[in-house]
């Protein structure tokens, strides 16, 4: 009798083994992977942090670089009002000396348009003036009496014939009473030439007041802007710096080609642990005797075909469809799929016994059986009576 191939359906310890060592390559695969994209973030953010944080700088030492020119303007107005002689007609409330002492002192600031010496609550509306005394330069006039607090510095009349910067500071005697307030009006065109000094490489500035719900440049430089600015505030006044730095790098950029390799790296190890697992869980053939293979459908050959295979009936191997040679451990297909021809359950196929058969002779005449010696007469086979005729 043909022992065919047995399916083994027992998972030795070599196998749970592999399945244990395939699971943790796979969680690993994942760990790795999952580490990589995080650190891969990590980097980018720390990246994108730490150029923020080189423009938000970079903005900040420029929004001071603006600042200085008008911090020189201010303190020589605090200087003019410790003066004995401007302090004298301050507290001796001379209006006509302040506007002549006013005047005359107007000259020591560079840019200046008009300068005011104004007691506290006895100033109004200059409408026609040059440039005039409007209603925002009242509100600042307030906010310096009703407040210790700096003044902000800002622009008044943009974009028309009398725009004008507006500086103000207080004048206390010596008992730190407010005593008087200094007006002072700069030509807006000092801005352009603050920042036309300003280095600010291939990058772009721009200097702005809000107005209305929207922002109003006052002046810029740099050859243009890209993307979004970092935007600081300029000490002691109303305006913005927005700064763009132009023809740097994105954030991130240099970890473009890192980020290549490590998605390279990942997909390898998937296809790699696919193949592993893909060649793990394949057919396999084991021989009789053979340590049996790791395979969910191992088939081991034993018996009358496993010495089939082994040479001792040659020529028998014909008769079995797909059997492999002695030793192959390559994946062979059942026995039941796509069997033709003859096996060795039946050597000749009955047509052909039909077809090769021969007609059957004719049989002899029988002899009369001979007679044993030393038997009875009376045991003799004898004719039958024959009936007499009349």
């Amino acid at each position: 009798m043909v022992q065919g191939p047995v399916t083994n359906r027992r998972f030795s310890r070599r196998q749970i083994r592999q399945a244990v060592l395939i699971g943790v390559g796979v969680v690993l695969a994942a760990v790795l992977g999952g580490g990589g994209w995080f650190a891969y973030r990590t980097a980018v953010k720390s990246a994108t942090d730490e150029a923020m944080a080189a423009r938000q700088s970079q903005a900040e030492a420029l929004a001071q670089r603006v600042i200085d020119p008008l911090n020189e303007i201010t303190s020589g107005l605090l200087v003019l009002g410790k003066s004995p002689d401007i302090l004298v007609l301050f507290e001796q409330r001379d209006a006509a000396g302040l506007a002549a002492a006013a005047a005359t002192h107007a000259a020591d600031f560079p840019s200046a348009l008009r300068l005011r010496f104004l007691l506290p609550g006895a100033y109004g509306l200059e409408p026609d003036a040059k440039p005039p005394l409007g209603f925002a330069s009242l509100d600042m006039l307030g906010q310096a009496e009703r407040s210790s607090g700096p003044v902000a510095a800002e622009v008044h009349g943009f974009g028309t014939p009398d725009q004008h910067i507006v500086v103000i500071r207080r004048v206390k005697n010596k008992a730190d009473q407010l005593v008087g307030l200094m007006h002072l009006s700069l030509d807006v065109a000092v801005l352009d030439s603050i920042l036309s000094k300003l280095d600010v490489g291939k990058g772009y500035v721009e200097l702005q007041q809000a107005a209305g719900g929207k922002a109003i440049v006052l002046a810029k430089a740099g050859p243009g802007s890209s993307g979004e600015p970092v935007i600081v505030s300029v000490p002691s006044t109303r305006w913005n710096l927005a700064y763009w730095a132009v023809g740097e790098a994105p954030a991130g950029a240099g970890f473009a080609i890192n980020w290549v390799m490590v998605g390279g790296v990942l997909l390898a190890v998937v296809l790699v642990s696919a193949g592993v697992v893909f060649w793990m869980q394949r057919p396999a053939v084991t021989i009789a005797g053979e340590e049996p293979r790791s395979s969910k459908s191992d088939v081991i050959y034993a018996g009358a075909v496993k010495a089939i295979m082994d040479g001792v009936h040659p020529g028998m191997e014909h008769l079995v469809p797909n059997l492999p040679k002695s030793g192959m451990k390559g994946p062979v297909m059942p026995v039941s799929q796509g069997m033709t021809g003859d096996d060795i359950t039946m050597i000749v196929r009955k047509d052909d016994l039909k077809a090769g058969a021969k007609p059957p002779a004719k049989p002899a005449a029988k002899s009369p059986p001979k007679p044993v010696p030393g038997a009875a007469a009376s045991e003799a086979p004898t004719d039958p009576p024959q009936k007499k005729s009349p």
